[in-house]
């Protein structure tokens, strides 16, 4: 069942159309649909009357986004719900995905380490208007309450995150390395 829409993308090619609940403009080729457990799906149908809200990353509307602050309870929904939040601008939202002394190797030589620093780097990125890419995301390795995740972006490189079963049952990187290449 499809709860909710993300908007991922412009399109110059077709065109797009406007939600009359929301007024929102949305373009249905370059679409990411909301599924009831929070897990983004990409798809290209036109799912009419079925959208109860929508989100357009162009405007930083993440109240209506079903997910927005809401854990994740399963690793795979990590990945997809940090992109949908950093592409609405939701720099505390992105933060929530980590531990409070969750490390991230940026790639450039910088390593990060809590969520003060995670939060200021990821405030740069949301200000410079920079937006990540939606790769191709392997299904995540779970044993006991740790999880390896990975992505493959669409420029080659290819990402690694460890992840921690909370108390409460969702889930949080303690780890995230953003290409596993060396140059």
């Amino acid at each position: 069942m499809v709860v909710g829409f993300l908007q991922i993308g412009k399109s110059a090619t077709r065109q797009s159309w406007t939600d009359p609940r929301t007024s929102m403009s949305l373009v249905p080729e370059r679409a990411c649909y909301l599924t009831g457990q929070g897990l983004y799906q990409v798809g290209t149908a036109w799912f009419g009357s079925r959208w109860k809200r929508a989100l357009s990353i162009y405007g930083a509307a993440t109240m209506n986004d079903p997910s927005a602050g809401k854990p994740a309870y399963d690793p795979q929904q990590l990945e997809p719900m940090l992109i949908a939040r950093q592409h609405a601008g939701d720099v505390d939202g992105m933060v929530a995905l980590f531990e409070a002394d969750a490390v991230i190797d940026c790639g450039d030589g910088r390593f990060l380490r809590g969520r003060e620093a995670i939060r200021d780097y990821y405030a740069e990125i949301v200000t410079s208007g920079r937006k990540f890419a939606v790769g191709e995301q392997r299904p995540a390795l779970v044993c006991g309450d740790l999880a390896l995740t990975s992505t493959r972006l669409p420029d080659g490189d290819v990402t690694s995150e460890v992840a921690r079963r909370q108390a409460d049952g969702s889930w949080l990187w303690v780890i995230d390395r953003y290409s596993v290449a060396w140059d």
